[in-house]
């Protein structure tokens, strides 16, 4: 095979011929959360509203940037492989 190639799990351009590149990727879902329920305690508890607040992080992780490497590492995968 020659040519790069894109990864179809991190969109990330690869060598196919180079086996020491890796595909870092989260297998979870980016997803908002109610802060308080983070914390253990809901809006319906006294006192509480002011911690409302959502919130986004990967929920396989709870890394907070959406932009972070990933969590996970593999190999890359192709469009092209079957």
């Amino acid at each position: 095979m020659s040519g790069r190639r894109v990864c179809k799990v991190c969109l990330e351009s690869f060598d196919p011929s180079n086996a020491d590149e890796v595909c870092r990727f989260h297998p979870g879902s980016w997803a908002g959360f109610e802060k308080g329920k983070l914390h253990g305690t809901s809006t319906t508890d006294p006192g509480i509203g002011h911690l409302a607040t959502i919130v986004f992080q990967w929920d396989c992780c709870g890394d907070s940037s959406r932009t972070s490497a990933g969590c996970v590492v593999g190999r890359h995968a192709s469009y092209d492989e079957s």
